[in-house]
Formats: C-alpha cells, structure tokens, sequence
C-alpha cells in the first residue's frame, strides 16, 4: 500500500512553468501538489502562491488547469476509497 500512496502523491503533482516573485519571466518548471499551495491570491493573469515557504506566480491558465486536474484526482481517490471501505459497490 505504501508504494500506492507514493503513486498517489505523484498522480497529484502537476508540471507548471512559473516565476519567482522577486523574477520578471516565468521560466522554472516545478512539479506542483496544488494541495500544499496556501496564501493564494489570483488575478486575471497570473496565481500567486506560497510553496515549501517560497512565493511563486503562476500564470492563470496553467494554475486553472492544475487545480482541474487535482479536484479530478481527489475525486478519483475519494471514490477509490469509499470502494476500499464498502461503501458502495462499483460493478464493471
């Protein structure tokens, strides 16, 4: 199970180009896990974020994609639990 929750993790993180806020270009590529983003504040342009307590600037479309992608996955990961636990039955 431990090497699940390791896949998990990584099934979370998403690929974003983004900018250090002391920068003028976003040109850093990091592996994001938009759950541990905190102090967001967005603008019509860019998402600006606090990770591992450096502040970054995402740009807005790249930011809107990731936190889709990671409210699929947590719903993936909600139903696969629930599953695990009986709660309902998923019959292919």
């Amino acid at each position: 199970m431990g090497s699940n929750n390791k896949s998990n993790n990584l099934a979370m993180k998403q690929r974003v180009l983004v900018r250090f806020a002391n920068e003028p270009y976003h040109n850093t590529i990091i592996d994001l896990d938009v759950s541990k983003l905190e102090n967001v504040i967005k603008f019509p342009k860019e998402v600006f974020g606090t990770i591992d307590g450096v502040r970054i600037a995402i740009l807005r479309e790249e930011y809107d994609q990731a936190f889709k992608e990671f409210q699929k996955q947590s719903l993936i990961e909600m139903m696969r639990l629930d599953a695990e636990a009986g709660l309902y039955n998923i019959e292919e």
